[in-house]
């Protein structure tokens, strides 16, 4: 018997065409915007040296530069394909792999209605407190973020959450924010995110995830 919190979850998963087509239009805006702003905003640089320790910093004397600015139309039409053989690309390859083999993995969980049993258990068990829960949830999530540095990374995890949350009484837009907007306001946050102030800081010859105190309690 389900916790009297418990709701159909079908509502809170499932994304249908409308709501694709508003994210590919979403996306296609942000390009066309981030183009144009290639064109209008000046580009620039810092000079980059040597250290004693052989790690690359800013050089301080030489400053900033500003450069030739945009980036042909052609290269800006194929960036989503391009940035796939780019540098670096085999951790965006295997997001990607990761996203389609966990997708396959959540479909058939749902269509075998074990994902129903398993969301039933965790609303007969934690009911009555759903809200300390959340709030786990949400310090987790914030956690990936701020110390680890994951974002998409955590994108598979956003439908089980949001069926979760449908599960326990609440909507989707809650299970979108216990999960996703947590993680990206830990993200943002940045308490030892190596990806933001770990190379920032590195950059700049400062001491590895100094001033953690201080973003930590920002983030709090």
């Amino acid at each position: 018997m389900a916790g009297k919190g418990r709701r159909d979850n079908s509502d809170g998963i499932n994304i249908g065409a409308r709501s694709f087509l508003i994210a590919i239009g979403i996306i296609f805006i942000l390009m066309v915007a981030t183009y144009v702003l290639t064109l209008v905003i000046p580009g620039g640089e810092y000079a980059r040296i040597a250290d004693e320790s052989g790690h690359t910093v800013i050089d301080t004397d030489a400053g900033f530069h500003y450069v030739e600015g945009g980036i042909p139309f052609w290269k800006w039409l194929l960036s989503p394909f391009l940035v796939l053989g780019a540098e670096g690309s085999g951790t965006i390859i295997a997001v990607l792999i990761f996203l389609l083999v966990i997708g396959g993995v959540f479909n058939s969980l749902t269509a075998c209605g074990m994902m129903n049993y398993m969301l039933g258990k965790i609303v007969d068990r934690f009911g009555d407190v759903k809200y300390k829960l959340m709030a786990v949830l949400i310090f987790f999530f914030m956690a990936l973020g701020s110390l680890v540095g994951s974002f998409e990374e955590v994108i598979p995890m956003a439908p089980i959450v949001v069926a979760l949350a449908v599960a326990l009484g609440w909507d989707s837009v809650t299970g979108i924010g216990m999960s996703l907007l947590a993680t990206g306001c830990g993200f943002a946050a940045g308490i030892a995110n190596p990806f933001t102030i770990g190379v920032a800081q590195s950059l700049a010859g400062l001491p590895m995830f100094s001033g953690m105190w201080l973003r930590a309690f920002c983030s709090s």
